[in-house]
């Protein structure tokens, strides 16, 4: 009686969600398809452009760039991302992570930094000049103790 109930339920509630039959357990987590599960029949739901601290005081932190640009340094009055004001090798105002929906893709600047900003690789980045990094890129800012990747969850 009591599955019988359940599948009622569920029934009903897919039909007023606009989705019709109720779908099966895999294809409700969104498996296999790359995009997120539909949302109330308006289609896929887009995953969320994040960046997250890899090392450093930011580890297993995240940012949601779908938000906005983050600025990451010293200086709290003009970041997103604040390190304490003695850290070494991070400027008042040193990088900044915004997402571009567009060409969905993350762009990274470094604003000037004393230090650098290097690529997950190891190439430092020029300063004030834009540089394009995909899903799963690393960059660090003055050397690795202060990591950080981009992502789509």
């Amino acid at each position: 009686v009591l599955a019988l109930a359940g599948g009622i339920i569920l029934l009903v509630t897919s039909q007023k969600n606009g989705q019709g039959a109720p779908v099966a357990a895999g294809a409700a987590a969104g498996m296999g398809s790359g995009k997120a599960p539909a949302r109330g029949g308006r289609g896929p739901v887009e995953k969320r452009a994040v960046l997250r601290g890899v090392t450093g005081k930011y580890s297993g932190q995240s940012f949601d760039l779908l938000k906005g640009k983050v600025v990451i340094g010293r200086d709290p009055a003009t970041c997103n991302i604040v390190f304490d004001k003695n850290t070494p090798g991070i400027s008042g105002r040193h990088c900044q992570v915004v997402y571009d929906p567009n060409e969905d893709c993350f762009i990274i600047t470094d604003l000037g930094s004393s230090y650098g900003t290097f690529l997950g690789n190891g190439k430092k980045l020029t300063a004030n000049v834009a540089e394009k990094l995909s899903t799963g890129d690393t960059f660090y800012l003055c050397d690795n103790a202060n990591r950080f990747v981009v992502s789509k969850e």
